[in-house]
C-alpha cells in the first residue's frame, strides 16, 4: 500500500512539472520592475524600485503575504536591492543595515551585524552561510563565505584571475555565482569562462561555454573613480558591440543554463540559450525569441513574468518541454 501511495505522489509530481502552470495576480498588484525567486514552496516577486516583495504559494499561486520590514520593525531603513528565498525566510540585501532576514510570516528574524558586507552577486551554502563574490578597486576579487553577521566561516578564496578586473568591479551586479551540486560556479562579467571552486576555496577547473559568435569586450574599462558619467562612457566604449551573459540558472541534473545577448548595434541583436552539463561538459546552444526569454529558472522549471500585462501573469513551464519547442521552431 505504501509503495502505491509513493507511486501516486511521484506521478502527481512529474505531471505537475511537465505541464505549464499559469497564475494571474489581482489587479491591485503592479510592478515597475521584477526579480523572481522561487523554491518548492514559494514564489517571490520583488520590485526593487517600489521596495515591494510579494510572496506566493508555489502550487496554487495564491498570495501569502506582502513582505515589508517596516511592518514588524518600526523605523526600519528599508531599501532592499536583492532577495533570496531560504527555508522559512527571505533574505534581503539592504541599505543600512546591509542584511535583513524576514520570515514567510512577515516577521524580522535577524538583522545582520554592521560587519556584514553585501556583494553584487551571492548565493547561500546553507540558510546561515552566505557565499559572496567580493570585488575591489585593486582587482583582487575573491569569493568568501560568511555567517549571518559577516563573520568568516572559511578562509577567503584566492584571488580570481578575471580577464576584465575593472569591469568586474564597476559592473559587479552582472557577475554570476551559483552554489550547485557541491561546488561554486562563478561567471565574471565579459567572459564565457566559468570558474569552478570547491567549498575549501580551491579553483578546480574552468569551463568554457564556447558560445557561437560570442564577442568579448574590446578592452577593460579604465578605472576613473566614481564619476557615473565617466563610467557610463567607458562602459559604452569598452563593451560596444560585445556579447553579454544576462542570466545564469541551475536546472538540476547537473545542468546550468546561460542566456546570452549578442549585439552589433541597436538594430541588430539576438538572444541565445546555452545548456551545459557540468559533469559530461556537453554543451548545446539555440537562438531564443525575445518574447520567450525566461525571467528565472530552477530545478528543471522556467518562470516567466509579464509585468506589462494587466493583471500581471506568471507562467511556469518544464525546461525540457521548452527546449524541445524552441529547437523545433
Amino acid at each position: 500500500m505504501r509503495s502505491f501511495i509513493v507511486f501516486i505522489i511521484l506521478c502527481f509530481w512529474v505531471n505537475l512539472h511537465a505541464q505549464e502552470r499559469k497564475f494571474t495576480l489581482s489587479d491591485e498588484y503592479f510592478f515597475s520592475s521584477v526579480q523572481i525567486v522561487a523554491n518548492d514552496q514559494y514564489i517571490g516577486l520583488f520590485d526593487r524600485r517600489q521596495k515591494f516583495f510579494l510572496l506566493l504559494d508555489a502550487l496554487s499561486g495564491e498570495v501569502i503575504t506582502q513582505i515589508d520590514a517596516r511592518d514588524s520593525f518600526p523605523g526600519f531603513n528599508w531599501m532592499p536591492f536583492r532577495a533570496k528565498l531560504l527555508k522559512n525566510e527571505v533574505f534581503f540585501e539592504n541599505s543600512a543595515p546591509f542584511g535583513v532576514y524576514i520570515s514567510t510570516k512577515n516577521e524580522v528574524t535577524h538583522v545582520a551585524d554592521k560587519r556584514f558586507r553585501p556583494t553584487g552577486i551571492f548565493d547561500f551554502l546553507s540558510d546561515s552561510v552566505y557565499v559572496g563574490f567580493y570585488t575591489y578597486p585593486s582587482g583582487e576579487h575573491h569569493i568568501a563565505m560568511v555567517d549571518r553577521d559577516g563573520n568568516q566561516v572559511a578562509r577567503p578564496f584566492e584571488t580570481t584571475p578575471v580577464r576584465f578586473p575593472n569591469l568586474v568591479y564597476r559592473d559587479d551586479e552582472n557577475n554570476f555565482l551559483e552554489v550547485f551540486e557541491g561546488r561554486i560556479y562563478l561567471l565574471p562579467v565579459g567572459e564565457q569562462e566559468v570558474y569552478v571552486y570547491n567549498f575549501s576555496g580551491v579553483l578546480e577547473e574552468k569551463l568554457s561555454l564556447e558560445i557561437p559568435r560570442f564577442i568579448n569586450p574590446r578592452r577593460d574599462i579604465r578605472n576613473r573613480g566614481s564619476n557615473m558619467d565617466e563610467f557610463m562612457h567607458e562602459l559604452k566604449v569598452a563593451t560596444s558591440g560585445s556579447s553579454s551573459v544576462l542570466k545564469m540558472f541551475t536546472m538540476g541534473n547537473q545542468t546550468l543554463i546561460f542566456l546570452t545577448r549578442h549585439s552589433t548595434g541597436e538594430e541588430s541583436e539576438s538572444n541565445v540559450i546555452t545548456r551545459l552539463n557540468v559533469q559530461t561538459l556537453k554543451k548545446e546552444t539555440i537562438v531564443v525569441p525575445k518574447e520567450r526569454i525566461p525571467t528565472f529558472g530552477r530545478e528543471n522549471l522556467l518562470y516567466f513574468v509579464d509585468i506589462e500585462k494587466e493583471p500581471v501573469e506568471i507562467r511556469i513551464v518544464d525546461f525540457q518541454e521548452y527546449w524541445s519547442q524552441i529547437k523545433q521552431n
